[in-house]
């Protein structure tokens, strides 16, 4: 397989990302980085136009595949859904537009894959993963290896 842009994304009230170019012998990181998006005073919404500029910024990666954390709400913890907007998924709704006007295809995984690939895995196998500086960017560096290792098939 030849080289492989992928940008994973960790979508929340921040969106933490990871740009990796896959090389059969192991993914190489570009960037990693966190990005807080701007709110209104309630921090109740987006203030979409300053989003959307930001969401601009990942096609501009040139990426090959988007792998992105997906919104799921889960029977245990439903009811403190009840009544709340939920901004994940909206930001989620305008990354994947994106990602369809630039023609750039989206993986979204569940939340519980990062699991497959817990710290202690990492510090043996993939010491790169430090250059991820803040949590978030961590979280989307943990997704990219998961879609390299299970859709890829890269053996660490």
């Amino acid at each position: 397989m030849s080289e492989r842009r992928i940008l994973a994304i960790d979508p929340g009230h921040t969106i933490g990302y990871a740009l990796l170019d896959w090389v059969v012998a192991a993914p190489v990181i570009i960037n990693a980085d966190q990005v807080v998006l701007a709110m209104d005073k309630k921090q109740t919404t987006f203030l979409w136009a300053d989003v959307s500029l930001e969401i601009a910024k990942f096609s501009e990666m040139e990426p090959d595949v988007i792998v992105m954390e997906d919104y799921r709400v889960y029977l245990g913890k439903a009811d403190i859904h009840i009544g709340l907007r939920c901004l994940t998924s909206e930001l989620i709704g305008a990354i994947c537009q994106e990602a369809a006007i630039s023609e750039i295809p989206v993986v979204r995984l569940m939340a519980g894959v990062k699991r497959n690939w817990p710290i202690a895995r990492l510090n043996s196998r993939y010491k790169q993963y430090k250059i991820a500086p803040a949590p978030h960017s961590r979280d989307a560096l943990l997704l990219a290896l998961y879609y390299i290792e299970h859709y890829l098939g890269w053996t660490p």
